[in-house]
């Protein structure tokens, strides 16, 4: 597990979240020769990021806020975030849509 201090999306204010890196995921997942995974939400909403995103930065799967799993209302049970606060290349608008919340599932 990895934490982090921040917010999401400009409607949140900054707390603790937790999660495992997604390169340590792909990894567990046995993706670790894919091109790209597909993270679909729960509200039909569908990204495709690729290797090059997860190998040069610490994308996080993050599950838990305040060490607490995260609610509907947090927009869990897991969601993708790209550390934007410390890379400022990922303030861009690609990697906000890639920042998928509300998780169904990840494909490869």
């Amino acid at each position: 597990m990895v934490e982090f201090i921040g917010r999401t999306s400009t409607d949140e204010s900054d707390m603790l979240f937790q999660g495992v890196l997604l390169r340590d995921f792909v990894d567990l997942i046995g993706a670790e020769d894919a091109n790209q995974i597909t993270v679909r939400a729960s509200d039909g909403h569908a990204a495709s990021l690729p290797r090059e995103d997860w190998q040069r930065w610490p994308i996080v799967l993050v599950t838990r806020a305040k060490g607490k799993s995260l609610t509907i209302r947090q927009r869990g049970p897991a969601r993708i975030v790209y550390p934007s606060k410390r890379y400022p290349d990922l303030t861009k608008q690609i990697y906000d849509d890639r920042s998928v919340w509300l998780i169904r599932n990840i494909e490869w």
